[in-house]
């Protein structure tokens, strides 16, 4: 084999010298680089938008694991109203403390609390009004638990959950004009059983975001003390932090087999939305798979045409000895190589791409927003014209504030390989073909 890949190697080495094999060559070289490139960049951001929905989710909301509290699988089908409308009440303090005490002892458990939350209106001035995902946390929490710290990120003010005090999204703040200091009435329901409603003030400590639009909407925190005088009947949940947040559905399965059925994890609570970003993670995979594919093709016609133009050199090698197997071998190594003459830059600048994607996308808008300026004034001196606004690919209102990234060394080895069987597959046709040319037709032609 070492002869047939030397001779591989020299046709790609030489290929210069006829326009036409060179200009065939670069075009199968350029275009698996630009199909691995586009897989690597679509694969990641699909990979990171999955990652950093999800990581923000449990981040923010604080749990790999949660046993719901208000779930009651024993409450008796029959016997008093007061009696049935008790047990609904949810379970109480003690008895959560009791539960989070049994599981935060497994060593799987990084971090454990537990939690209230319910809906409530927020409302300032008695002019401005929003709705709020309330949310009762130990006071603590910020120092104890470093990846929800990480996630909530401070605008002003302080992560203070004092007593009378709350913080709230900046989304919020700016629904209600309201800043660090102000006061502002809390109004809620705590069940569906009762028709009072509760109003409490209290003091806004902080205002924060977290990077997820649909969380910074609806949030709002409150400290244990706070909320045992705001709420009476309302159950406590608690929240379960891992060590390795896969591990999450382990841990639940191991635990519910033991009677903690009210378990579950942040994969079951967010399973839809899991599988359908999944879906349009595989469905865009394929289609660059299948671009891939067809900028593989012209590799047919590459090997095709330098089977064409060699034919007195293959006629020369058969008859000095070489067999059709070697032949062939000699053009499927030379279908190898192109490719990986293509997957070595495509690889490196996918990766390169992917782990700055933030970066070109914030230079790009920049030198977009500064051409939009130039024109402006350029334009300015002969008619007057609206000022163009700052082009901002990632604003206030978008889902994310930035793109995620995430992109395995499986899936790099997978498009590789898969390169790599599309490439020997193109090539093997021309290179069978090539294989059983007779040395006599060719030589008496010549």
């Amino acid at each position: 084999m070492r002869l047939e890949n030397f001779i591989a190697r020299r046709y790609i080495r030489y290929s210069g010298e006829n326009r036409e094999i060179s200009s065939s060559a670069a075009t199968v070289v350029i275009s698996i680089a630009v199909g691995i490139i586009f897989y690597i960049c679509a694969v990641s951001i699909m990979n990171g938008y999955i990652y950093g929905v999800m990581q923000l989710s449990f981040e923010v909301k604080s749990f790999h694991v949660q046993y719901d509290g208000s779930r009651q699988e024993n409450v008796p089908l029959t016997g008093s109203i007061e009696k049935r409308r008790e047990a609904m009440k949810g379970k109480g303090y003690t008895e959560m403390e009791e539960i989070r005490l049994h599981l935060a002892a497994d060593k799987e458990v990084k971090y454990s609390a537990l939690y209230r939350e319910t809906n409530a209106v927020l409302q300032y001035s008695g002019k401005s009004t929003a709705v709020a995902f309330l949310r009762e946390l130990p006071e603590d929490i910020f120092k104890n638990d470093d990846g929800f710290d990480k996630a909530v990120r401070l605008h002003k003010g302080n992560k203070n959950l004092a007593f009378g005090e709350i913080m709230i999204s900046s989304k919020t703040a700016q629904k209600l004009k309201i800043d660090v200091g102000d006061k502002l009435f809390v109004s809620f329901m705590e069940n569906d059983n009762t028709t009072s409603v509760r109003i409490r003030k209290l003091t806004v400590s902080g205002i924060f975001s977290c990077g997820l639009s649909e969380l910074d909407e609806q949030l709002a925190f409150i400290g244990r003390e706070t909320g045992r005088r705001m709420f009476r009947e309302l159950p406590y949940s608690l929240m379960l932090k891992l060590h390795h947040y896969d591990k999450a559905a382990q841990f639940c399965s191991a635990y519910q087999a033991d009677g903690f059925m009210a378990l579950t994890n942040w994969e079951e609570e967010n399973y839809n939305e899991l599988s359908a970003l999944r879906f349009q993670r595989n469905i865009i995979a394929m289609i660059v798979i299948l671009v891939l594919f067809v900028a593989v093709l012209n590799l047919l016609s590459t090997i095709h045409i330098t089977v064409f133009e060699k034919k007195r050199e293959i006629g020369i090698l058969r008859s000095t000895g070489f067999v059709p197997a070697q032949i062939t071998s000699l053009f499927l190594y030379l279908g190898l190589y192109l490719a990986i003459l293509g997957i070595i830059p495509g690889v490196t600048v996918g990766l390169l791409l992917c782990y700055n994607l933030n970066g070109i996308i914030a230079g790009a808008g920049k030198i977009l927003s500064a051409v939009n300026m130039m024109i402006y004034n350029i334009g300015n001196l002969f008619f007057e014209s609206p000022k163009p606004v700052t082009i901002e690919f990632f604003s206030s209102d978008f889902y994310l504030d930035k793109l995620y990234t995430s992109i395995s060394i499986t899936e790099i080895l997978f498009i590789t390989g898969l390169t790599l069987l599309f490439s020997v597959s193109a090539a093997l046709f021309p290179a069978l073909k090539a294989g059983y040319i007779k040395p006599n037709e060719v030589l008496k032609n010549e």
